[in-house]
This record gives structure tokens, C-alpha cells and sequence, in this order.
């Protein structure tokens, strides 16, 4: 809408909209109804589409493909014109273009969001008016103001999502099938999107260098140690500590290093890590400028990932305050990603080492390793540790926090929740290896080994008894004694069920 200055416009007559987009989601709707529709259905509604056209052709399109289970241009515009619809909703042509439109899936979510935010501003400007209209009359005062309030937390509700509390009904999460989210970026939801990591590991490690290593294997679709994307996924990289000089000195060393290794074709995929890895430095913005900042840059490169390194440097407060701390992360950082529909992933300093002899803790004791309050463990979704490994110069790499859900590997295939890792010896990056000789379980006071420790290595996929006991022996040292000790607790307390194939899941 062109309009000159001084021109005095009545919202009430010219209502934000987004014609083009709204167009676009119902393109995809009618292309990919199993898919674009369910995903629709479980972020938005109808009311997003301000065309009362688009709203009944929405209806008839998801009540024709329930009805028939298959959508296609012949037989939906025959059911229209048969319904005596066809030329109301525009016509033939008008149902043609919704079904050659291109409308990639990959973009609903962000059209959605852009819905969302017109029908937003749409019921405001409606409701602000009724507002306005009763408080200019003899409405009781406190009637008014109740109503007034009541319909912000009316609006808030209708627009769902990150703009206000999402309900999830018990027949949705039923329905909820956890081998097909199309949230899930990499892993079995271990990483999805509006959910975050962190990632924790000592100055000089090499944190920077895997997450390099990471966004470049993930932004070409590949596995990196087993850690297999969905997709190609696209990287952005936000650091604060290195200038163009030290990035290009690294990256150029990943690269080499990645060259030698021959895991990956570089140059057959040198177009895809141009366009799936971007990276940022920025200096001298913290706390809520760079919430602002990050906010900006998501929205104008629209990644999968979000790479932010390291949290001492853009947090903007003492992280061993957990009141200020947990602000910025809960209030400020995690609502971005939901907003912006990405998966962030979070650089943070362990703190100091642990020099105790006889530090037995389990590899999800670990996720405690990072310096500061413990609410930044608390407040993360998933959690890694990068640490050396005494007396060698490999690293462990230990998928604490939801690392059952990750699908690390070792060398030979096996399942694992750590992954060990040495410096290549030619450019910069990261090799994985065998776990090394030297490491054995700490002498001292025997471990007591608890039922729970089972249970954090059994996933939603269901294993045989023999193949997790394997693994858990393997992990933490447990003998088979033992192992089958708590088994048989854990059966006794009902714990756990087995089904038809002899497969046990957790209860």
C-alpha cells in the first residue's frame, strides 16, 4: 500500500496482509497435503489467512483430501464446480496456480510465521478499535479494563507458538509419532528445531575447530562420527574471539585437514559449504543488543543452525548468577530460536580442571563440567563435553546430556555416548579413534553402579538385553554381574517392557 507522507490512513480499511504468502502456504497445502497440511494444522489456523477465499479454500482443500486421501488438480476443481464453489474461489485458473505454484516445504514454517504476525496485527488493530469504541461511551470502568485484559491474554492464546502459550491436546501428543518429526535436524531429536545444545570443553581444545568441522559435514548432509543430519543443513557461525585472519588460518586448516582425511569430496561439494556456512564476528554487543542482533541475522540468512561462540562473550552478565543468567537464556536466547524456528548451538568454557584421583562420575555427570551457575545446564536441552584423556593426546568427546539420542558411533559401528577424537596430523581438524589403552576406571573405592545408568542408555527404538548389556559394560565399566543384578530390578520395579521381537524399551 503507497501512500504519501502526511496521508492519513484508517487501519480498520486497510488491514495487514501477506496475499502472496498466504498463496504460497496454501500452494504447498494442496501439494504436499500428508506433510505441509498436518504440519499446518499443528502451528496455525485458518484465521491466519485473511482472504475469506483463502480460508474456504483452505476448508475445502483439507476436507477433500480427508475425505479422498488424494489431492489433485482434475478431480479438487471438478468437487468445486460440482459445489457450484469454483467460480466464487476464482475460477479455474485460480486452482491451477495453487497446484504448479512452486512452494518448497522447507519454507512453510518461516510463511507461517509471517501469517502469524499479520493476523497479529490484524486482531489488535480489531480489538483496539472495540476498545476504543466502548471506553468512549459510559461502559463500567472495571468491566472495561477487565475485558481489556482478558482479551490480551485471548489474543496471546489464538496466536499460539512463540507469540503466547502453546497447547498441546492429548489427542495431538497420541498422535505424535517421534520417528518422523519434521523438527528433528540431526539424530533421533537430538537436535531439532527451537531447541539448543551446548557444547563445553577447555581454552586450546579445539571447540571452535568442531564446530567448523561440524557445520561443514552437517551443511553437505553428512555424517560427522556417526552423527547423522536429516538433511544438508545450513550453518550460521557467530564468534566473538577470532579476526579474519585467525578465521581464515582455521578454516583453510579444516578444510586441509578434512582433504587428507578423504571423508569428504571437497571439491564436488565446495558450492554446498559456500552456500550452507556463513560466518560472523561480533565485537562489543552482549545481553540484549546482541539478542537483537542475532534476531537480525537469523531472520536475513534463514539457517537450520545457529552457532554461537563462546556464551562468556554475548551473554552479558556473571554466569554464576542464576537469576541473570537464566534471563537471558530462557527469556532472551531460547525464545529466538522457537520464534526463528532454529536449532542453536551453544560454545561454552568448562571450568576449572578436576584433580581428584578418584572422580567417578558417569558421562552424565559431566554435563556439570561447564563454568558457571548450574541453570545453564539445567536450561539446555542437550549437552556435550569435549575433555582430554590423560597421559595421550586424544579427546573424549562424552555425549552427556541426550546423548543416547545422538547415534555417535565408534570406528567399528558400535553405539556410543563418547566418541574419542585426536588433532589430524595434517591441516586442522578433528579424526576420530579408538579408545585408547590408557584409559581405564580410576582405582580407589569401587563404583556403585544404580539402575538408572541402565535406563540412560536404552532409546525409543527398543535393543536386546545382550547388545545393551555390551554396551553399558563398555561405557561404564559395569561387569556383566552387575549389569544383570539391576536388570532384574529393573523388570521386578517394572521399569522397562519388552514387545513381540524380544526388543526392550523403557517405560
Amino acid at each position: 500500500m503507497n501512500v504519501t507522507p502526511h496521508q492519513r490512513v484508517d487501519p480498520i480499511e486497510h488491514l495487514p496482509d501477506s496475499p502472496d504468502i498466504e498463496k504460497a502456504v496454501l500452494a504447498a497445502i494442496v501439494q504436499h497435503p500428508e506433510k505441509a497440511a498436518a504440519q499446518f494444522e499443528q502451528t496455525a489456523r485458518k484465521g491466519f489467512f485473511a482472504s475469506l477465499v483463502n480460508r474456504e479454500l483452505y476448508d475445502l482443500a483439507h476436507e477433500f483430501y480427508k475425505e479422498n486421501r488424494r489431492l489433485d488438480l482434475i478431480g479438487f476443481t471438478a468437487h468445486l464446480r460440482d459445489a457450484g464453489k469454483l467460480e466464487k474461489l476464482g475460477g479455474a485458473f485460480a486452482v491451477t496456480e495453487l497446484f504448479t505454484l512452486n512452494a518448497p516445504l522447507d519454507c512453510l514454517d518461516y510463511y507461517v510465521e509471517r501469517l502469524r504476525e499479520k493476523y497479529l496485527r490484524r486482531q489488535i488493530i480489531v480489538r483496539a478499535y472495540s476498545q476504543a469504541s466502548k471506553a468512549a461511551g459510559n461502559e463500567d470502568l472495571t468491566e472495561l479494563l477487565t475485558n481489556l485484559a482478558w482479551s490480551v491474554e485471548d489474543l496471546k492464546h489464538a496466536a499460539g507458538g512463540p507469540n503466547g502459550a502453546e497447547i498441546f491436546t492429548i489427542e495431538e501428543l497420541m498422535k505424535f509419532n517421534p520417528k518422523a518429526d519434521p523438527t528433528c535436524l540431526v539424530g533421533n531429536r537430538w537436535q531439532c528445531r527451537g531447541g539448543n545444545t551446548l557444547w563445553c570443553g577447555g581454552a586450546g581444545y579445539g571447540k571452535s575447530t568442531l564446530e567448523m568441522q561440524a557445520a561443514i559435514y552437517w551443511g553437505t548432509g553428512t555424517p560427522l562420527f556417526g552423527l547423522r543430519p536429516v538433511r544438508t543443513l545450513k550453518s550460521i557461525i557467530v564468534q566473538a574471539e577470532n579476526d579474519k585472519g585467525d578465521t581464515g588460518e582455521q578454516l583453510q586448516g579444516v578444510m586441509a585437514g578434512i582433504g587428507a582425511s578423504g571423508d569428504l569430496d571437497l571439491q564436488r561439494f565446495n558450492d554446498q559449504i559456500k552456500e550452507n556456512v556463513k560466518i560472523y564476528r561480533i565485537v562489543g554487543y552482549a545481553g540484549d543488543r546482541f539478542l537483537n542482533l542475532i534476531e537480525q541475522l537469523i531472520e536475513l540468512d534463514r539457517p537450520d543452525l545457529v552457532w554461537i561462540d563462546p556464551l562468556f562473550a554475548f551473554a552479558g552478565c556473571d554466569l554464576l548468577n542464576a537469576e541473570k543468567t537464566g534471563r537471558f537464556l530462557r527469556e532472551g536466547l531460547f525464545p529466538i530460536a522457537v520464534k526463528c524456528n532454529v536449532c542453536l548451538q551453544v560454545i561454552h568454557h568448562v571450568g576449572k580442571p578436576n584433580r581428584d584421583d578418584k572422580d567417578h562420575r558417569t558421562d552424565i555427570d559431566f554435563q556439570y563440567l561447564g563454568f558457571g551457575t548450574s541453570e545453564i545446564q539445567n536450561a539446555f536441552r542437550a549437552i556435550n563435553i569435549l575433555i582430554p584423556v590423560p597421559k595421550t593426546d586424544v579427546f573424549r568427546l562424552i555425549l552427556s546430556k541426550r546423548g543416547e539420542r545422538a547415534g555417535g558411533h565408534t570406528p567399528d559401528g558400535e553405539w556410543t555416548r563418547n566418541i574419542y577424537l585426536q588433532h589430524s596430523r595434517e591441516g586442522i581438524c578433528w579424526l576420530q579413534c579408538d579408545k585408547p589403552a590408557e584409559e581405564e576406571p580410576a582405582k580407589g573405592r569401587p563404583i556403585k553402579y544404580t539402575k538408572e545408568q541402565i535406563l540412560e542408555y536404552m532409546t525409543l527404538d527398543g535393543v536386546r538385553t545382550s547388545t545393551l548389556c555390551k554396551h553399558v559394560r563398555r561405557e561404564t565399566g559395569m561387569s556383566q554381574k552387575t549389569f544383570y543384578r539391576l536388570w532384574l530390578d529393573l523388570k521386578e520395579a517394572g521399569k522397562i517392557r519388552v514387545d513381540q521381537e524380544e526388543l526392550w524399551y523403557p517405560k
